[in-house]
């Protein structure tokens, strides 16, 4: 069995087990279409059936990859291409961006700082989508994102509770180097400040005499 991590992502203020309050959008825009999209997208939509279940597919969730956000990529490319099918298809769009650096993909909706880390909802409704973004700071605990289904019911992903059982299910801590600097843009003095004093209060750093 694997050790459980001193550190558990930088996140790890909130206790384990705890539940997390459901986001709230950080903003949000409405898009509607014109009526020959509409009728286009009712053309276009395809039923999706798991063989183990009759459920319908009704959102698509997706972690970026640096190469999603490398600009000009093949992988960035792809990606572009695959949301825009998820999305003229009718289907809830859910992309969750933990990468600081990169070119971010882009979105119909302005972005308040602080947006170190973002969530972005495409919600699919019969004349268009609601876009919706969760954008947080790095000292922000990962929040409960609220995921639409069918009709008005929707689900919730707890980011924070999904992100601990990784980094300890792969023992990342074994080999992030916290005695470094992170990679590349660098941090703001604030978030370097208190990324320092908490790797050094978890002993992952050593404390000035």
């Amino acid at each position: 069995m694997r050790k459980r991590s001193r550190l558990a992502g930088p996140y790890s203020r909130e206790p384990a087990g705890s539940t997390a309050t459901l986001a709230r959008p950080s903003a949000s825009r409405t898009e509607e279409l014109d009526p020959h999209e509409i009728e286009l997208r009712k053309q276009r939509r395809i039923v999706i059936y798991l063989r183990s279940t009759p459920r319908l597919a009704v959102a698509s969730i997706e972690l970026l990859s640096p190469s999603n956000k490398q600009r000009g990529s093949l992988g960035q490319k792809r990606y572009l291409e695959k949301r825009a099918a998820a999305l003229h298809s009718g289907l809830h769009w859910i992309e969750i961006d933990l990468l600081r650096g990169g070119e971010r993909p882009p979105i119909p909706v302005d972005i308040p700082p602080p947006s170190d880390y973002l969530a972005y909802v495409a919600q699919a409704t019969p004349t268009g989508w609601n876009h919706l973004v969760y954008a947080w700071g790095l000292p922000g605990a990962l929040p409960r994102l609220p995921i639409p289904l069918l009709g008005r019911d929707e689900a919730a992903v707890e980011l924070g509770a999904c992100f601990r059982a990784a980094y300890d299910r792969t023992a990342a801590d074994d080999e992030a180097d916290y005695a470094g600097e992170p990679a590349p843009p660098p941090l703001a003095e604030a978030d370097r400040s208190w990324a320092d004093a908490l790797l050094r209060e978890r002993g992952l750093r050593r404390k000035m005499p």
